[in-house]
């Protein structure tokens, strides 16, 4: 019985890894990879990702290699203020 999970950043491929638990939301085998825990209750990645986020998750997800949310502005004022026009 191997997990059910789905994943790959470009293309979604399935696990090889053998299934430890089952997902309380959407009942699918997942292994330890892919196995999120909040609230007492085991998640897979796919529904983690889409409950609320909290306080406490928030760090945790910042740190989980299957999610990609953050961006940094590689600009900041100064460098956009060096291309305003300067009427004479």
């Amino acid at each position: 019985m191997t997990c059910q999970e789905r994943t790959g950043f470009l293309f979604a491929h399935d696990c090889p890894y053998p299934a430890q638990s089952l997902c309380s939301q959407c009942h699918r085998k997942i292994c330890a990879v892919h196995l999120r825990v909040a609230d007492g209750l085991d998640f897979c990645a796919s529904c983690f990702r889409t409950r609320p986020v909290s306080d406490s998750d928030e760090t945790a997800r910042s740190d989980d290699p299957l999610f990609y949310g953050g961006y940094d502005e590689p600009y900041d004022l100064d460098d956009h203020g060096a291309f305003d026009r300067k009427e004479p």
